[in-house]
């Protein structure tokens, strides 16, 4: 699944567009194209947890944000729907100061989420497989 990245460089933009493959890094590495301390916006997926944690952990420092999904709402309302598209309107977003964001978990609250997750769908599933086993009894 893509990963829309934007990084504010001054009063230019450069907008990156990257997708998460085997070894291959995401993020501004390079201090020199996208300025001292980027600013990096991207959109709330699946699996955007991987790109923050490389993002953070990134030497150049930079501010990382997640946009809402639901607050964005001009993406659904487009006739043209690209990555592109999308992370420039991010990255417009975030320049004016009017982009909607999402807290960014740290790793162990989102290690814990997901435990708890996991233990609800099992529940859940333990809870089906009770009431199967009730139904087929309730037919003798």
């Amino acid at each position: 699944m893509p990963c829309i990245l934007s990084a504010i460089t001054g009063p230019s933009w450069q907008t990156r567009w990257s997708t998460r493959q085997a070894g291959y890094t995401v993020g501004p590495t390079d201090p020199t194209r996208a300025g001292e301390h980027p600013e990096v916006v991207l959109e709330s997926t699946y699996g955007w947890y991987w790109a923050v944690d490389v993002l953070q952990a990134d030497p150049c420092e930079p501010g990382v944000h997640l946009a809402h999904p639901l607050g964005v709402k001009g993406f659904e309302y487009r006739r043209v729907k690209s990555d592109l598209r999308d992370a420039a309107d991010l990255a417009d977003l975030l320049r004016m100061g009017r982009l909607p964001e999402s807290w960014i978990a740290p790793p162990a609250t989102r290690e814990l989420r997901e435990l708890v997750r996991h233990r609800a769908k099992l529940v859940a599933l333990r809870s089906g497989c009770k009431a199967q086993v009730h139904a087929v009894l309730a037919k003798c």
